[in-house]
């Protein structure tokens, strides 16, 4: 799945995740996104599961910025500002096998992070 130079805004479903990019499957690509103001209480980012590729995106004043949520992600230069609960997620032990490189951000949930 590659998802590339699409605009994903304003999407503020009232108790549900709301707009934003979720790509679970195997070997994604996200890159060159804008998504802001998506969610209210959870999602509303970039969401990405295993062997993805997330670069090059703009996340700002969503829900969550970006998350990841298993191994053998590349996220890499990235800007992820004023997330409501954090900018910058990853839910492995220690981001397990996933990169995280040149990022702009101010919060997230590991020092692992950058």
């Amino acid at each position: 799945n590659t998802v590339r130079s699409n605009t994903v805004s304003d999407n503020n479903l009232a108790d549900t995740a709301g707009g934003g990019i979720f790509a679970f499957g195997f070997g994604s690509s996200i890159q060159g996104n804008v998504v802001n103001r998506n969610g209210i209480t959870h999602g509303g980012g970039i969401e990405a599961g295993q062997a993805t590729t997330i670069q090059d995106n703009v996340a700002n004043g969503n829900a969550f910025g970006i998350t990841v949520g298993s191994e053998f992600n590349l996220i890499q230069s990235n800007t992820a500002l004023g997330n409501a609960f954090l900018d910058l997620q990853d839910f492995s032990p220690n981001c397990a096998f996933n990169v995280w490189k040149d990022n702009t951000f101010v919060t997230a949930n590991q020092p692992c992070i950058s």
